[in-house]
This record gives structure tokens, C-alpha cells and sequence, in this order.
């Protein structure tokens, strides 16, 4: 699928110049000029998802610095009035927002952006890797699944995509994105955009949480742990009768006990 054009759009206080030729995981870097004149290469996910609005000057400057005119989401700003920022929203309504809700994202429209369907909510914040990942743009909670607005209440994004177009996921089971078990770079999870893909049709599967597990062979603990068949003295491991869904190795936990049980002894004799 086509890649969304970003060409000549604003984000915060970036112009998207053109696109950089550079990829990451998959997504575009797109070459940017900042207002205060710096040109920095920006990747698709953070400028689209609000995370990324200046080359980094923004950080260094007041509230008092925005001034009548600039844009935060769908909001321009119109007048400063006894601390807050009375803004024009796109839809043609008047509403009143405190500085840190624009600086930080918090607020970007009046409220008429939760108003719409949610599927077109959805449709617009994704973007198509090449890669094949299906990326939403949408807010994530720091290292989480990227959310979505259902009503009153955030859900995952690849959970409501899944349910909507396929269907309910079965009863204890989770979904596994198949495009992060195949790469096997991706190991660092604060840079793991395979937690913002949302393609229903061919990355996600439905899996038992162990199976999940086993999936990423290699690049956590618990994956390595559940890929061993043998204790580290070689014993074979085998399901653990006192706690379901754990293996353990019978040999090495009855020399446990025998050495427990004989200090118990020779203390007593003493």
C-alpha cells in the first residue's frame, strides 16, 4: 500500500520538507525545517502521533511564547485570556485551553474529535509500512500497546481492530504480533514500533500467553527459560504436579529436599 504523503504539512512547529530516503523499521523519515530555522529528520510515527513538534527548541521556551496563530491539533490560537489560550477549532468552535494541555498534547480539538465514528478515528491514524506493518499513530502509555478512544474508555488499538474486522479473540487466549517474532533485531522495547501495528490480516494471530512466549525465542528471559528442556545440570524438565502451567526438574528438587531434611536432622542432634 501507498504511503501517506506528509510533504509540505505542519506538525507543531515542523514543515515537512520532503521525504529523507531513509527508513526505519520500516517507516519513513521525513526531512523537516523547524521555525527557528533547524533541519532535522523526523520518523512518520512521531510527527503523525503528535510525540515529536519541533526540532527540540520547543522544550526551551514559556508558554508565553505561543503566540495568536499557531497550531496545536486541530486547535489555532486566537488570545491569551487570564491564562488560558482561547482557540478556534477546525470544526468552527471557541473553546479555552490551559498552555501545558497544548504544549503536552493533552487537548487537540475542542472535543468534536472523539465525536466522530471510531472507525474513522482509527482509519486515519494508520500508516502502511513497507514492511507490512499497519501502523497506529495513536497515543501509547509509555512502553504499552498504542490506545484508542471506545467511548469512555482506551482500549488497544490491535485488539479493537482484531475484533472489529475478524472477530472475538477465543477465551484465553492473547494476541501475538508475527512481525516482531520475525525480526529479530528488534529487541529493545522502548523502540519497538511492532507494539503500534494494528494489521489484523496477516501479523496478528491469536495465541495461547505461553505460545507468545516461545514466539520471541531469544529475546527475553522468560522466552529463553521456555525454550530449555533441561535443568542446568541436565536433568530433563517436566510439568510441575504442585503448580499447573510450570515445569520443574523432579531430580534436582528431591536432592533439595533430601539436603533440607538431613540439616534439620544433625541440627536436632546437636
Amino acid at each position: 500500500m501507498a504511503i501517506k504523503d506528509l510533504t509540505g504539512k505542519q506538525f507543531g512547529k515542523l514543515i515537512v520538507l520532503r521525504d529523507s530516503g531513509q527508513r526505519y523499521n520500516g517507516s519513513v523519515l521525513w526531512r523537516c525545517q523547524c521555525d527557528c530555522g533547524t533541519i532535522t529528520d523526523v520518523i512518520s510515527v512521531n510527527l503523525q502521533s503528535g510525540h515529536t513538534r519541533s526540532c527540540g527548541c520547543l522544550h526551551g521556551n514559556s508558554y508565553e511564547d505561543f503566540v495568536p496563530g499557531q497550531r496545536f491539533g486541530r486547535l489555532v490560537l486566537e488570545t491569551y485570556i487570564n491564562g488560558e489560550w482561547g482557540c478556534l477549532c477546525d470544526c468552527g468552535q471557541r473553546t479555552l485551553v490551559r498552555p501545558h494541555s497544548l504544549a503536552t498534547g493533552r487537548t487537540k480539538s475542542c472535543g468534536c474529535y472523539y465525536s466522530r465514528p471510531i472507525e474513522e478515528r482509527f482509519w486515519e491514524k494508520v500508516e502502511f509500512s513497507s514492511n507490512g506493518c499497519w501502523l497506529y499513530l495513536g497515543a501509547k502509555k509509555g512502553f504499552d500497546y498504542a490506545r484508542l478512544r471506545d467511548g469512555e474508555n482506551f482500549v488497544s488499538a490491535h485488539r479493537w481492530a482484531y475484533e472489529r474486522y475478524v472477530g472475538p479473540i477465543p477465551e484465553g487466549m492473547e494476541l501475538g504480533h508475527t512481525c516482531h517474532d520475525a525480526d529479530l533485531d528488534c529487541r529493545d522495547i522502548r523502540k519497538c514500533f511492532h507494539r503500534r501495528c494494528v494489521n489484523f490480516i496477516e501479523h496478528l494471530k491469536p495465541m495461547t500467553p505461553s505460545a507468545n512466549v516461545r514466539a520471541a525465542t531469544g529475546r527475553s528471559l522468560a522466552a529463553i527459560n521456555a525454550s530449555k528442556t533441561e535443568c542446568k545440570f541436565g536433568h530433563a524438565l517436566e510439568p510441575n504436579p504442585y503448580v499447573p502451567g510450570t515445569r520443574w526438574c523432579r531430580l534436582c528438587h528431591n536432592e533439595v529436599s533430601r539436603r533440607h531434611n538431613q540439616r534439620k536432622r544433625d541440627e536436632a542432634q546437636k
